[in-house]
């Protein structure tokens, strides 16, 4: 496979995900009793976001606050795992 065809498989990958993710928000939302007036904006939105790694950052909020109780968590990289299958 060339390097054209490899990119734009990966783009194509890249799109379909990004859609997937728009679709799911939206499904969401509406069973949430919300009204999506533009799934354009939803798409924007979402790429505006970034990559950034959700279910480390969560874990991490949701840690200190364990901790900052006298609690303890386990299986971060799990959880961590987890949480970004759900995002």
């Amino acid at each position: 496979m060339g390097l054209i065809n490899s990119i734009s498989l990966i783009a194509r990958k890249a799109i379909g995900r990004l859609l997937a993710i728009v679709k799911s928000f939206i499904e969401r939302a509406e069973l949430d009793g919300a009204i999506v007036e533009s799934p354009k904006c939803v798409n924007k939105a979402i790429k505006a976001m970034g990559d950034a790694d959700g279910g480390r950052v969560l874990f991490d909020a949701y840690d200190l606050r364990v901790v900052t109780a006298s609690g303890s968590t386990e299986a971060r990289t799990c959880t961590i795992n987890e949480l970004n299958e759900l995002l």
